[in-house]
């Protein structure tokens, strides 16, 4: 496990992130607020510096760091949002309509192979609210979108996430007396359902392991222990990992998982093993109100 050999203090935020040139994920972009106090800070390429961004919801830089894919606040003139594949060196962008108002994207995430991306389709309702409406596979060479809605009604609530292979995409789906994660090939059809894996938990990076073996969930029944699943066969956790948490980083690596823990007044993410040993703290910060507004995405660093 590698130490930290930086500290960098986060603009707009009272968190602090504690960095090693040597650490298989590195922070890429944070999100603090929400409506009109939303203010999104990105990474500048190469450097050690993040600054404010006012075009996009979401930046999430593939692993090779070539491109990088950005959801537009402005929607274009026919009312579709927008994503953007950027150049992270030049800053030029190409468009890619997905959908039209009132449903909209979130949560983009690159394919394991970074041909294609993910987001998570909501529709706005007349009340305010909003409703799961399914997901979009854009692909990155042609600069298009294909969406996708699900029937399923108890899917969605939770953001999509690919499957290893990425020849799939898996939710949660979830009734009053029932908690499944189920995988969708990428016109819809339903592939698989793992039954009986805990209740989920928020992840702001990476679900399933380096490996693609593996995945999170709260063990079921607690929020103080994490499960760890195989995201091919039933059958019992791999591991049971006692660790309190309301929001995970994600995956470290194949033995180690980053989450978030309270800290005095504020809260730290520290990277710990599958018995719940804290190795290193990840990032910290003083003040609890500010961690419920923020969301950190952290990127394989290949």
């Amino acid at each position: 496990m590698p130490k930290a050999s930086k500290k960098i203090k986060l603009p707009g935020s009272t968190s602090t992130l504690y960095e090693s040139n040597l650490d298989p994920i590195k922070l890429a972009s944070y999100s603090l607020g929400l409506g009109d106090k939303f203010a999104l800070y990105t990474r500048e390429p190469g450097t050690d510096r993040f600054v404010k961004n006012d075009k996009y919801f979401d930046y999430v830089p593939n692993t090779a760091g070539t491109q990088v894919l950005g959801l537009d606040r402005q929607q274009d003139t026919a009312t579709y949002s927008l994503a953007s594949v950027i150049d992270p060196q030049t800053g030029s962008a190409s468009k890619v309509r997905i959908t039209k108002a009132p449903i909209y994207p979130r949560t983009p995430q690159w394919s394991p192979d970074g041909k294609f991306a993910l987001v998570t389709l909501d529709e706005f309702l007349t009340d305010g609210s909003t409703k799961p409406y399914g997901f979009a596979i854009i692909d990155i060479e042609t600069k298009k979108a294909k969406v996708v809605p699900v029937k399923e009604t108890d899917a969605g609530k939770w953001s999509y996430f690919w499957r290893s292979d990425g020849r799939a995409v898996g939710t949660w789906a979830l009734t009053e007396t029932t908690q499944r994660i189920r995988f969708y090939d990428l016109d819809g059809v339903v592939l698989q359902t793992l039954l009986d894996v805990g209740t989920p938990i928020t992840v702001e990076g990476y679900d399933v392991s380096p490996s693609g073996s593996s995945l999170l969930t709260y063990c079921k029944g607690t929020t103080k222990e994490i499960c760890v699943w195989s995201i091919t066969t039933d059958g019992p956790p791999q591991a049971t990992i006692p660790f309190e948490s309301t929001r995970l980083v994600g995956w470290y690596d194949d033995k180690h998982i980053a989450g978030w823990r309270r800290k005095g007044s504020g809260y730290e993410a520290v990277v710990f093993d599958l018995k719940g040993k804290a190795q290193r703290v990840l990032a910290t910060t003083t003040n609890g109100e500010d961690f419920e507004g923020q969301f950190m995405v952290f990127i394989r660093d290949n």
